[in-house]
């Protein structure tokens, strides 16, 4: 019963956000740009539920070589340094975090908590320069790797991860302080809870401790990044693409909006959309397969 709540809530989010782009495109000049497209839904003087029906055909059928082609090439070289960064911010914070939240009475908490407000409050554009032009400058001179992206590399070729290493800096940093911060507020609900009493009158380690505390916060601190914190993650890579000149999604995104390509736009826009409403309902399945508390028949 539960899963199957879950399904159907998937399907009527996607319904939903479909719906909603075409409202929108239906009382804004959109509609006229998407007439004169090639491969666009039917003329604006079929019925309202005509027009409905064959919107929805034509955004499961999206043309291919013209929106398609260019999303799945955009999203291999975001993705290779995106998903790096991810894994690292999410390992990393969530193990610091839990080690400084697991000590009794530490200062050791409270410095990382002020380090992190301090890293959040730095916007990620100034970071991005910062890290590229003053802090990683003579690391990636000795090194050879490229402060700027070059240009037509592929995303996986050895040049293109090189090149990948910028971004990904950037996006670790980003992502590390964000992380921290959710991870240290999560965490601490728990810190004196009565088995983390018992836990330590038992005599058990910092990282044993730790162990009990994160067991009951792990599929929000797993996900933060594809669920509460899925629009930072994306202004991140529009601001960190434009600094470092990675081809990836962002710029694609930023070129389509600078030559009125309203189908890529759209795309762009539902994907990102899309994303977040699947990535919900994973965390969803999470919590039903790992906190017990949450059964099938709820």
């Amino acid at each position: 019963m539960y899963l199957a709540r879950r399904v159907a809530g998937l399907v009527t989010s996607v319904l939903a956000v479909f719906t909603l782009a075409f409202l929108y495109v239906e009382v804004t000049p959109l509609t006229g740009a998407l007439v004169r497209s090639e491969g666009s839904p039917p003329p604006a003087d079929a019925s309202l539920a005509e027009r409905y029906v064959d919107w929805l055909a034509w955004l499961l059928t999206v043309p291919g070589g013209s929106v398609v082609d260019p999303i799945v090439e955009s999203l291999q070289y975001t993705l290779a340094y995106l998903l790096p960064a991810l894994v690292v911010a999410t390992v990393l914070g969530t193990g610091v975090r839990v080690y400084t939240v697991s000590l009794e009475r530490s200062r050791t908490d409270h410095v990382v908590d002020a380090l992190t407000v301090l890293a959040v409050s730095v916007p990620v554009f100034l970071l991005a320069f910062l890290l590229r032009d003053w802090f990683l400058v003579n690391y990636f001179t000795q090194f050879g790797f490229p402060q700027v992206y070059p240009a037509g590399v592929a995303p996986l070729s050895v040049r293109g991860l090189l090149a990948a290493v910028l971004p990904a800096t950037v996006m670790t940093v980003y992502l590390l302080a964000i992380q921290l911060r959710y991870a240290g507020e999560e965490l601490r609900q728990y810190a004196s809870a009565e088995f983390v009493k018992t836990a330590r009158a038992k005599g058990a380690s910092t990282w044993r401790v730790g162990r009990h505390v994160f067991r009951n916060t792990a599929v929000p601190l797993v996900t933060l990044f594809f669920t509460d914190m899925f629009g930072m993650v994306v202004v991140g890579v529009f601001v960190v693409e434009y600094v470092t000149a990675a081809p990836g999604i962002g710029v694609l995104m930023t070129r389509a909006v600078l030559n009125d390509d309203v189908q890529l736009i759209l795309a762009i826009t539902l994907l990102t959309v899309l994303v977040g409403v699947v990535a919900n309902f994973l965390q969803d399945l999470a919590y039903l397969l790992y906190d017990p508390r949450v059964e099938f028949g709820e």
